[in-house]
């Protein structure tokens, strides 16, 4: 299994677009923002188990409605003006937060993951499932005995 993960990272920010109008950046196309900083752990593929596949640990976490308005009106000045690194860096850290929504503090863990599940007969749902690398697909015309096969939908 392959792996990755990143520690000692300031911050980590994950914006989520409000429409699907790329153009749309402010009002109610600002969308929400999510910020881990302090101490930022970021492990991909780290756990076996497929429900912490990607995991964020952090100091601080932010969910917040950014405030673009400020990006919009700068942009024909960064255009006009020469593109230096200072520029650019110094533009994209003049993040604003039009309203917070939720801050926690503390060790704080976010993780994505899948699961898989099936419905059963009595009308229960079982997560249980032979791995993928124990799985031999076979025709069914060439298995003798059929019957004693174990059938895992």
């Amino acid at each position: 299994m392959s792996d990755f993960a990143v520690k000692g990272l300031q911050a980590i920010a994950k914006e989520k677009a409000g429409t699907r109008d790329p153009y749309v950046v402010i009002d109610h196309g600002a969308g929400l923002i999510m910020i881990w900083r302090n101490g930022v752990q970021w492990n991909i593929g780290q756990d076996p188990d497929p429900r912490a596949f990607m995991t964020v640990d952090a100091g601080d976490f932010v969910l917040a409605i950014p405030d673009f308005s400020h990006y919009a009106r700068a942009a024909p000045d960064m255009a006009v003006a020469e593109a230096s690194e200072h520029a650019i860096t110094s533009f994209q850290h003049e993040l604003k937060l039009k309203k917070v929504v939720m801050k926690l503090s503390g060790k704080v863990r976010w993780q994505v993951g899948m699961v898989f599940e099936r419905d059963l007969e009595n009308g229960k749902r079982s997560f249980d499932f032979i791995p993928h690398y124990d799985v031999t697909l076979q025709n069914p015309v060439h298995i003798r005995n059929l019957g004693s096969q174990v059938s895992q939908d």
